[in-house]
């Protein structure tokens, strides 16, 4: 059963998976060092993200494929690089930097 998406998503909890948490990490510092250290102006896509609450982001169902990454444009605004059922739970918040 954990050979397909499909299957282990009905077997296990997504949001305190470690792999996940860990998917996730690597998700946004990645796009955070590509952006702020190599100056890689397309990864800022990847952090600035239309919805501060990834499972409010709306991708139509016609547009979604189970295994479908979201490009993160247009009138899809599930977090670019997520799965449309594996947004849910996450939260991106900006804090200001220190003076």
């Amino acid at each position: 059963m954990q050979g397909s998406l499909w299957n282990l998503s009905w077997f296990q909890d997504p949001v305190w998976d470690a792999a996940r948490v860990n998917a996730i990490n690597a998700h946004f510092i990645t796009a955070f060092l590509d952006l702020y250290v190599k100056g890689e102006k397309p990864y800022a896509a990847y952090l600035d993200v239309s919805v501060e609450h990834a499972g409010q982001g709306v991708w139509p169902h016609d547009h979604a494929p189970f295994a479908a990454y979201s490009p993160g444009s247009g009138n899809i605004t599930v977090w670019k690089g997520f799965q449309r059922p594996f947004a849910v739970g996450l939260q991106l918040q900006r804090a200001q930097a220190a003076p």
